[in-house]
C-alpha cells in the first residue's frame, strides 16, 4: 500500500493493494440539513498548530483525539 501525507494539511490519502470487499461503502455526506445537530469529529495524531517543521512537535501529544461539536450555521 502507498501512503500519501503532506506536512500542511489534515488529509491522508492510502491507495490500498487491493479492493476491500468485506465492509459496506459509505458515500461522502451530500445533505443539507446540518444545522443545529451534532456531529462527532475523531483523528489520530499530534494535535496543535503545527509550524513546518515536524521536529518541533513533542511524541507526548500524539494519540487518539474525538470531540462532539454543534454546527451552527
Amino acid at each position: 500500500a502507498e501512503f500519501h501525507v503532506r506536512a500542511d494539511s489534515d488529509v491522508a490519502l492510502v491507495k490500498l493493494a487491493s479492493p476491500v470487499t468485506n465492509y459496506p461503502v459509505v458515500p461522502p455526506y451530500q445533505g443539507t440539513n446540518e444545522v443545529g445537530k451534532d456531529v462527532w469529529l475523531v483523528g489520530y495524531g499530534q494535535h496543535g498548530q503545527f509550524t513546518g517543521n515536524p521536529a518541533e512537535l513533542s511524541p507526548g501529544f500524539t494519540g487518539r483525539y474525538a470531540a462532539m461539536n454543534r454546527v451552527g450555521f
